[in-house]
Formats: C-alpha cells, sequence, structure tokens
C-alpha cells in the first residue's frame, strides 16, 4: 500500500508539472524555433509561421521528453490559453481568424478571389489556406504526426511496410508497347482531371532547403531525420515544373490542344496500369534526376495520411470499371459526391437562384468546350465533344458552333433621377 501511495503521488506530481509549463518556456521555445526557421530560410522569403508553430511544438515535446524520459504529444503539455499564445505569436493566428463579411465589398454579386465569405455564415468555409475535409480517418504512425513509413520497421498488416519504389516497380509497370488507347475518350480527359484536381487543392510546402534540426542541406543529404529530400521535393514541385515548359515558341499551346482533343487516351487496364515512360522518365528533360509518377503519387498518399493499409479488401483497388466510366464503383462514388458538394457548397453557383437572370443562364448552358477552344485558340475545326475520341473527317467548324450570347448582359440605361436600371439587366443580387 505504501509503494502504490508513493507511486500516485509521483504520478499527480508529475501531472501537475505538465499542466500549464509556464510563459517563459514556452516563449523560450518560440525563439529558438525562430532561429531555426530563420537559420534554414537563408536565401527564402516564403512566409514561415506555420513552420514557427510546427517546430515550437516539436521543440516542447522534445524538452519534456528528456525530462520524463517518454515520449508526449506537446499539446497536452499546454493548457488551451498557453496554444493560443503561441498561435499568436508564431503568426498563425491571422491564418484562423474569422473575416467580417460586411465590410466585404460587392460581397452578394462577386465571389471573392480566395472564397473567403462564399458561406457567409462560415466565412472560411471552403476558403483558400483552409485545410479539406477528411472523409476517411487519417493515419499517423506515432499517432501524431509522422507519416505511414517513416519507421521503417514498423509492420503492417503483419509485414513490413514496401517501399513506394518497390510497388511501383512490381504492381505498376506497363511497357510502352504494351499500352493500349481508348477507343472512347481522347487525352483531353486526362488533363482535365489534372486540371480540375489542382484547380480545387494545392498543398503548401516548406520550400526550406535545410533541416530545422541539424542545418543539414536537403540537396546533399536524404536521411529520414531531414525535413525533404529529394523524393519530398520532386513530390510537391511537379506541377510547377510541369507548368514551365517553353511555349512561347511558334504555335504556342495550340499545337498541344490539338493533339489532346484527337489522340485517344491511354486505357487504364488492372494489369497495365502506368506506363513505364511515366515511371523512369518523368521531367528526366527538366531535372537531373528523373522521377517516377506512380511513387510520387503512393508517398503523397502516405505524406497526407490516407488510410490505405487499413481500407477494407478491394475498395478502390485496380477495381474494374462501372459502365460508361474509367473508374471502378467507389471512385464514381467519391468523384460523384465530391463535384455534389462543389455545387451545392457554393453560393454563387451559376444555377443557383437570383445569381442569373433566367437568359443568362440560358446562354450560359449553351456554351461549350468546343466553342471555348475555338474562341481562344487558331484551331478551326474542333470535335463537336472534345472528350470524345472523334474521327478528324467528323471535325465540326468553328462557324458552326453556337457562340456565347452576351445580350443578356447589357445594362439598361439608367433613369437619372433614381440610377435603377429600366429593365431586368445584370440581375446579380
Amino acid at each position: 500500500n505504501l509503494l502504490i501511495s508513493i507511486v500516485v503521488l509521483g504520478l499527480c506530481h508529475m501531472l501537475n508539472h505538465l499542466t500549464g509549463l509556464g510563459r517563459p518556456f514556452n516563449l523560450e521555445a518560440i525563439e529558438e524555433a525562430k532561429r531555426l526557421i530563420d537559420e534554414a530560410y537563408l536565401y527564402s522569403h516564403a512566409v514561415r509561421a506555420a513552420d514557427y508553430l510546427q517546430q515550437t511544438l516539436r521543440i516542447i515535446s522534445e524538452k519534456t521528453h528528456h525530462e520524463h524520459k517518454r515520449s508526449i504529444n506537446a499539446t497536452a503539455l499546454i493548457t488551451p490559453e498557453e496554444l493560443q499564445t503561441i498561435v499568436r505569436l508564431t503568426g498563425c493566428a491571422a491564418q484562423v481568424r474569422t473575416p467580417s463579411c460586411r465590410t466585404t465589398p460587392l460581397i452578394k454579386k462577386y465571389c471573392t478571389a480566395n472564397s473567403v465569405c462564399n458561406n457567409r455564415r462560415n466565412p472560411l468555409l471552403g476558403a483558400a489556406n483552409t485545410p479539406l475535409a477528411n472523409w476517411l480517418p487519417p493515419i499517423y504512425e506515432d499517432g501524431i504526426s509522422q507519416p505511414v513509413g517513416w519507421d521503417p520497421s514498423r509492420l503492417y498488416n503483419g509485414v513490413l511496410l514496401p517501399l513506394v519504389r518497390e510497388v511501383s516497380n512490381r504492381i505498376l509497370s506497363t511497357a510502352d508497347a504494351d499500352v493500349q488507347g481508348d477507343s472512347e475518350y481522347t487525352h483531353l480527359v486526362t488533363f482535365f482531371g489534372q486540371w480540375n484536381d489542382h484547380d480545387l487543392s494545392f498543398t503548401p510546402h516548406s520550400p526550406s532547403i535545410r533541416s530545422f534540426s541539424s542545418g543539414i542541406n536537403c540537396d546533399e543529404s536524404c536521411e529520414r531525420s531531414e525535413n525533404v529530400c529529394v523524393c519530398g521535393v520532386s513530390l510537391h514541385r511537379w506541377v510547377e515544373w510541369s507548368l514551365n515548359l517553353n511555349l512561347n515558341h511558334p504555335g504556342g499551346t495550340d499545337p498541344l490542344i490539338r493533339g489532346l482533343i484527337s489522340r485517344p487516351a491511354k486505357l487504364n487496364q488492372q494489369d497495365h496500369m502506368l506506363v513505364d515512360a511515366l515511371r523512369e522518365r518523368l521531367f528526366a528533360f527538366r531535372s537531373h534526376i528523373a522521377m517516377d509518377l506512380a511513387s510520387l503519387n503512393m508517398q503523397r498518399s502516405r505524406d497526407h495520411t490516407l488510410p490505405g493499409t487499413h481500407m477494407p479488401t478491394g475498395l478502390g483497388v485496380s477495381e474494374p470499371f462501372v459502365l460508361g466510366g474509367r473508374v471502378g464503383p467507389f471512385f464514381s462514388c467519391l468523384i460523384a459526391t465530391q463535384f455534389q458538394k462543389i455545387r451545392q457548397g457554393d453560393r454563387l453557383w451559376w444555377e443557383n437562384h437570383r445569381v442569373f437572370t433566367k437568359r443568362q443562364r440560358a446562354s450560359l448552358a449553351s456554351v461549350s468546350l468546343a466553342r471555348i477552344i475555338c474562341g481562344n485558340t487558331g484551331i478551326r475545326r474542333v470535335p463537336g465533344d472534345p472528350f470524345r475520341l472523334t474521327n478528324r473527317s467528323d471535325f465540326t467548324d468553328c462557324n458552326e458552333i453556337v457562340d456565347l450570347d452576351l445580350i443578356p448582359w447589357i445594362e439598361a440605361e439608367l433613369h437619372e433621377e433614381n440610377c435603377q436600371p429600366v429593365t431586368e439587366g445584370n440581375s446579380v443580387q
């Protein structure tokens, strides 16, 4: 009994000591975090608030771990008031402060560039620089922040987690000679999917090339202890590189678009999923190290805590296509749900009541992708549906495709007395 009493008293003393670490301790951690971040950002002018906050919490965890000889989550050690102080002093408070929609000009008529105040009851819902919703519970290797695969000795389903490159080599490898073209859809389907993806989501990343702990240059080291290594840099920057193509040569983007609307997409088969050109030579002409798109995507899913290792068997894994589609039932449901939420969550969706007049909506409904291509390129003949593979002899002349009718947007003359339009005019409320 005496031993139990001593243990209980010891635990109570430790818990009381951990509850509220005190302002001097927290301020010291913040200053140390800022010093480490500032040194790492020697050649960068990026916003550092998020890194300040993350490194402050890391320093608190490490210092308390050394003192108490056990791993403790930093957020479990500090009070809510102390956490708010840390958030404010590191500069992260400005990122989550709810804006006032009353002072935003023309909020009823136009959406803001960053989508703030699209939902006036919850101004940050769907806004830029806010996290997306998790439809599945995230999986962290340590339950806090470490991505899956961080510990090379950790077992999943009784086996070691394979390297993403090994999975790519064994399962996704497809020789270029084995590629089968899609008999129904053009290559534009693939690129339009990419455009939708990266238009909706953009993953912020730290551009620092040094680690925040040891100061090692990550261009010269690829240890797990560094904040990024070659694969991490390429993971976050491959979109930037793909957009840096030289499109200023004669012809501009026209040859690219002409090829997208006339060439078949690769048919995604269960045994032929990704061509080796994308697995072995991705951006080889732009980078001194060629990359593997399959490995990048799988590593991205691990870094983003997608619970692939805990998914029910068969869900989303090389599924047979749904009728008329190019994905299986699981991803068909996810994609449909996502686009439904995009439409229903947008206060200024073009089909919503009082956003446009009936005539304006009818005019917008007549717009086609074929017409957009005709109006913004030098291409004069296009398929009626650029997503559908069409024989070139069946292409339609641009002069025969209905153009956007802007007459419904002509503003009526105003009375001098009250400056009100005589007719319906522009009806965006």
